[in-house]
């Protein structure tokens, strides 16, 4: 299922690499982290969902306002999230708890529970390694957005 979700991004994104590239590494980092936290199968599904199409409201967002800011981004990913998992058959309440997780990628400090949190600490990382923050320090990040012990981990490992 994974593959596919994969697949119907790449399609989505009109084979943008770097936006492709970007979601893949979030997921990598998402799912580590999940391990760690010992998170639920189901839950583990959710957030692997969410992670492949946290971005999807880019593209969206730079054809309806020529900008694709955080804001715009949750705006316009959730109706984007759902029409991909509905094509593959997911329930209404998956779907929804992917599309909360869409919306809120970028609302940052925000208590969403630990899926949003995981996603947060995994898209941070991989911002960070893409140079997304030059003028703040990784260390200061760390310390005001990470929470989960293994996300900690997992930074600390790498910057």
């Amino acid at each position: 299922m994974t593959g596919t979700i994969i697949a119907k991004l790449i399609a989505f994104d009109r084979g943008d690499r770097h936006r492709v590239n970007h979601a893949l590494k979030v997921t990598g980092y998402a799912m580590a982290i999940a391990s760690g936290e010992r998170l639920s199968g189901g839950d583990k599904r959710i957030l692997e969902a969410a992670s492949i199409l946290h971005d999807i409201g880019i593209l969206p967002a730079l054809e309806k306002y020529g900008r694709a800011d955080g804001k715009a981004q949750e705006e316009l990913g959730p109706p984007e999230a759902r029409k991909v998992l509905a094509s593959l058959d997911w329930s209404d309440g998956d779907i929804r708890r992917v599309e909360y997780l869409v919306g809120h990628h970028h609302s940052y400090g925000m208590d969403g529970g630990p899926l949003l949190q995981i996603l947060f600490e995994a898209d941070f990382i991989v911002n960070l390694d893409e140079g997304q923050f030059p003028s703040q320090s990784p260390v200061s990040i760390r310390d005001r957005y990470f929470r989960t012990p293994s996300g900690i981990t997992v930074f600390n490992a790498l910057f």
